[in-house]
C-alpha cells in the first residue's frame, strides 16, 4: 500500500518526516498522515512531487503497479449553476468510502488525469452515483423550504397538493434511489401538519447522508418550518 511504500522509502534513504514534507513544501503532519493511511495525495501534483523526490514511478510509490490506473473528471456542461452545486464533499476530512479512501478522486480537478487504483475507482463510481442522488434530493428539498418560506400561509394551502407531489417525486422518490430499504420511512403527507412531518423526515435523513458521504451539513433549524405549517 502507498503508506507503506512511502515509509519505507523514506527509512531507506534515512530520511525525517519533516525532511520529506519541507522537499516537497508540506508540513511534516501531511507526511505522517500519509504514512498512517489517513490521507493520500489529493492531486497529480502531489504524486509528481513525492515519486520524483524519491526517484521512483507515481506507479510504485502507489505499491500497487498491477492495478493503478488514470481517471479523468469531466465537468457536467449542462449545469447552468455559475458554481458546481455537486461538489458539496466536506474538505476537513478525508473522504472514506466503504472503508476505501477516494479522496484523491471527489478532489480531482476537472480534465485532469488522477492516479487511482481500480478499487478507488470502483468505490467512487459508487459514492458518486448514491452521492448523487442524495444531492439531487438535497437540491430539490431546498428549493421546495424556500418556496415555502417566500410564500403566504394561504398560497401554501392553495397549491398544497403541488408541493406534496414535488416533494415526493423530486425528494423521497431520490432518497429511495440511494437507500432500497426505506420504503416506510417516510409519512403520507396529505394537509399542512402532515407537510411538516413529510419534509422533516427528509431534512432528518439529509443528516445521515452528509454523514455517510461527508458531505457538508445543511444545519437548517426547522423550527420556523413547525410554526408556519402547524
Amino acid at each position: 500500500m502507498f503508506k507503506d511504500k512511502l515509509k519505507q522509502l523514506r527509512i531507506e534513504q534515512n530520511l525525517t518526516q519533516a525532511d520529506v514534507a519541507k522537499a516537497i513544501n508540506v508540513s511534516p503532519a501531511t507526511i505522517g498522515n500519509y504514512e498512517q493511511g489517513t490521507r493520500e495525495p489529493r492531486n497529480n501534483e502531489m504524486w509528481t512531487k513525492l515519486a520524483d523526490y524519491f526517484n521512483v514511478s507515481i506507479d510504485e510509490l502507489m505499491d500497487k503497479t498491477n492495478n493503478v490506473r488514470y481517471s479523468i473528471k469531466f465537468k457536467d456542461n449542462t449545469s447552468t449553476d455559475e458554481n458546481d452545486w455537486t461538489q458539496q464533499a466536506r474538505t476537513d476530512i478525508p473522504i472514506i468510502y466503504d472503508e476505501v479512501n477516494i479522496t484523491p478522486l471527489v478532489f480531482a480537478k476537472y480534465n485532469e488525469p488522477t492516479p487511482i487504483t481500480r478499487e478507488q475507482q470502483y468505490k467512487y463510481i459508487e459514492y458518486s452515483s448514491r452521492s448523487g442522488h442524495v444531492l439531487y434530493a438535497r437540491r430539490n428539498l431546498l428549493e421546495i423550504l424556500d418556496n415555502i418560506n417566500s410564500s403566504s400561509i394561504q398560497q401554501i394551502s392553495n397549491n398544497l397538493t403541488n408541493i406534496i407531489n414535488r416533494t415526493n417525486n423530486g425528494v423521497v422518490y431520490w432518497y429511495k434511489k440511494c437507500w432500497s430499504d426505506i420504503d416506510n420511512l417516510f409519512p403520507k403527507a396529505f394537509d399542512l401538519e402532515t407537510l411538516y412531518d413529510l419534509l422533516d423526515k427528509c431534512l432528518c435523513v439529509d443528516k445521515i447522508a452528509a454523514q455517510e458521504f461527508s458531505l457538508v451539513s445543511l444545519d437548517i433549524n426547522s423550527d420556523w418550518l413547525r410554526e408556519k405549517l402547524h
